[in-house]
């Protein structure tokens, strides 16, 4: 039987690059299958040849054994016999001596130095923490039991972790369905659709395309900056201590960085329209007094056709960026509800409103309200 994937018996060595360093995080543990994707070949026995001895006496042949190809779960073996096929999107494993495919990549324990970084085409279950620097990928769901350190983790689903998320800064964790976990800290979350935080968000920057909601009883939110495209709610946001906390609710935050983008591009090109300007008008005035050798004509128009080039650009990206005013002032969602305290130095945006506050607010809804932020009462 020819296997086309690493049976069980062979060891995962960390992954060799070309400049020859070694990446230990890199064991490639996971064996990805497509539906439909080849697992194992048969090849059939022969008869065998006779042989002879030196004296030339006859050695009889021995026939090949025949084996049967055998497929577990979520496997399928042609008619002939001869060819085995995944039925599912999933990971191979053995079974025995039968290999199988299955749909959820499970992790008994850590994702460390011995397990690697995971990147996988369904649902990823860990039970354990997710330590520092690692990554993990599912084009479906992931489940952690315990924390996630300063890692990252992107779904094609929800991601769903027990403990907390402590991103030290530099932890990312995206999901393109919900985010849920019991505390973040000093970390960076983007969900499509909602984060659910049971404890805490504290010095964090989230993002989420529909609501932000902090449910415990001690509920906070404190440090950083929280963006949804509707909701934010939570017990308490930012501190007596005046610690800075911007909540800002009624424009998808994909939006709002796209319009930070085009801005920033922007600007770059017409700073690069304005160089060329000066270049090419220096170069017209060498032409008109005839000092403009031949290789800089061909440079000037050269420069022409760049200028024509970048003009048609700038105009795109103002037309791209005037859209992005218009949707975000369009827009008629955003609520900020508070069912304790909303302290003095919390900076609010709702929609194409900002205000800083300058006072201790208790049991409040903020909504927008011609151009301004109203404080109303929680409900």
């Amino acid at each position: 039987i020819k296997y086309r994937f690493q049976t069980h018996h062979e060891k995962h060595a960390p992954t060799e690059e070309e400049d020859g360093s070694v990446d230990f995080r890199r064991l490639d543990i996971v064996q990805n299958v497509t539906k439909g994707e080849p697992l194992a070949e048969k090849i059939p026995a022969t008869e065998g040849k006779e042989g002879r001895t030196i004296t030339g006496s006859v050695i009889p042949s021995i026939p090949g054994k025949d084996m049967v190809l055998q497929g577990g779960q979520n496997t399928k073996v042609s008619e002939d016999g001869l060819l085995m096929t995944s039925t599912i999107d999933g990971h191979v494993i053995f079974l025995g001596r039968i290999p199988r495919v299955v749909p959820i990549f499970d992790v008994k324990g850590d994702v460390d130095y011995s397990v690697g970084n995971i990147d996988f085409i369904g649902d990823v279950h860990i039970t354990g923490n997710i330590l520092d620097d690692f990554k993990v990928k599912a084009k479906g769901s992931i489940t952690v039991g315990g924390n996630v350190q300063s890692a990252v983790l992107e779904a094609g689903g929800s991601i769903a972790v027990k403990g907390g998320i402590i991103g030290k800064d530099k932890g990312h964790v995206k999901a393109s369905e919900d985010i849920m976990a019991k505390f973040v800290e000093n970390a960076n979350l983007d969900a499509r659709r909602n984060v659910i935080i049971d404890k805490a968000i504290m010095h964090s920057d989230v993002k989420a395309g529909e609501e932000v909601r902090v449910t415990g009883k001690k509920a906070v939110i404190v440090g950083g900056k929280v963006m949804a495209g509707k909701l934010i709610e939570s017990k308490t946001m930012g501190s007596y201590v005046d610690i800075k906390t911007e909540v800002q609710v009624g424009v998808d935050p994909r939006l709002i960085e796209e319009y930070y983008q085009t801005d920033e591009e922007l600007t770059k090109y017409e700073k690069s329209l304005t160089e060329l300007e000066q270049s090419i008008n220096l170069m017209v005035k060498k032409k008109q007094i005839g000092k403009l050798a031949p290789e800089k004509m061909q440079l000037l128009q050269k420069w022409l056709t760049m200028r024509k080039q970048l003009m048609e650009l700038i105009e795109n990206l103002n037309k791209r960026r005037e859209d992005l005013e218009e949707q975000a002032s369009v827009s008629k969602e955003g609520l900020i509800k508070v069912s304790k305290i909303l302290y003095p130095g919390v900076i609010v945006h709702i929609r194409t409103a900002t205000k800083r506050m300058t006072e201790e607010i208790r049991f409040a809804t903020l909504v927008y309200d011609r151009g301004e932020i109203r404080v109303g009462p929680y409900h």
